[in-house]
C-alpha cells in the first residue's frame, strides 16, 4: 500500500486527517506542519503521496511538490477560488470544505493508480 505524508499549517488539523485516513485503511506514515518535514519524510521512500494544504509555513504547494522526489504525487486541499489557480498542472486538487467521502475515493484512486 501507498504511503501518505499529510502536511497541513496546523499539526492538530494533519493528525485529524491522518487518523481519518488509518481508520478507512490507509498507511499513513507521518503528520506534519511544514514542507520540510514533509521533505525529509519523503526523501526515505520510493513513492507515495503528499496531502497538503495551499500554504504551508515554510512553502507554498508548488514549491513541495517541485522538490518531492520521483514517484510522489500531491493531493492538493484548498479553498475553491484557490483551486482555480492550481490547474494545468499533475497536481489532484480537492475543494475545501472537505467532504469526507470525496477525500477517500480520491485517495484510493491515486493509491491504486
Amino acid at each position: 500500500m501507498t504511503g501518505i505524508i499529510v502536511a497541513l499549517p496546523k499539526i492538530e488539523n494533519a493528525k485529524s486527517l491522518k487518523n481519518l485516513l488509518v481508520r478507512n485503511g490507509f498507511t499513513v506514515i507521518a503528520a506534519c506542519s511544514s514542507g520540510a518535514q514533509a521533505l525529509s519524510l519523503a526523501d526515505g521512500l520510493n513513492d507515495g503521496i503528499v496531502i497538503s494544504a495551499y500554504r504551508l509555513p515554510d512553502m507554498l504547494y508548488e514549491e513541495l511538490f517541485d522538490c518531492l522526489p520521483k514517484g510522489f504525487e500531491m493531493l492538493l486541499l484548498a479553498s475553491q477560488s484557490l483551486l482555480l489557480e492550481c490547474g494545468g498542472n499533475d497536481i489532484m486538487c480537492l475543494g475545501m470544505p472537505l467532504k469526507v467521502h470525496d477525500l477517500l475515493n480520491t485517495v484510493e484512486m491515486m493509491a491504486t493508480s
